[in-house]
């Protein structure tokens, strides 16, 4: 089945949203997890993972196991430097649900929450959101599976050539 137009609607937002962040290098988490938007800021060290959401419900298992795998897939960056904004776009009537969703997976992942949030973005639409803290150095390697789609992730400590 292919992605309704809301859907698609939704991802755009989240895209566009992780852009003004200044994340802007498309990446990948490894095989079998694709996230709507995965987009990396490397000089900042901040990672957007996004999900729209049109047909799934907060209450979905398969939802609840698939956003658990992304939080565990994203762990090795944050003891690496990373900051991770974890944004859902879904039915405003939702909202509620998806911050607690959310708020409990972080917790029982024993993540470090910085800060919480939601926005309207549209009629029906609302993004929840999570940012959770880097638990490891600014200045450790980015060694992890977190794989811009062409290359890997530049290490901010490089030289710059050019």
């Amino acid at each position: 089945m292919s992605p309704s137009r809301l859907h698609e609607e939704r991802v755009d937002i989240l895209d566009q949203l992780s852009r003004l962040a200044g994340c802007t290098v498309r990446c990948t988490l490894g095989p079998g997890l694709l996230p709507d938007v995965l987009l990396a800021h490397a000089s900042s060290r901040l990672l957007f993972l996004g999900e729209a959401k049109r047909s799934e419900t907060p209450g979905n298992i398969e939802t609840e196991r698939r956003l658990r795998r992304y939080l565990r897939a994203v762990r090795p960056l944050q003891r690496h430097g990373y900051a991770i904004r974890l944004a859902v776009c879904g039915d405003r009537s939702e909202a509620a649900k998806w911050s607690k969703l959310l708020s409990r997976l972080a917790a029982s992942e024993r993540l470090a929450v910085s800060v919480s949030g939601s926005a309207d973005v549209g009629c029906a639409e609302r993004v929840v959101w999570l940012d959770l803290l880097p638990t490891g150095s600014l200045l450790a390697s980015p060694r992890s599976s977190l794989q811009p789609v062409s290359r890997r992730l530049p290490d901010p400590r490089a030289p710059r050539h050019g």
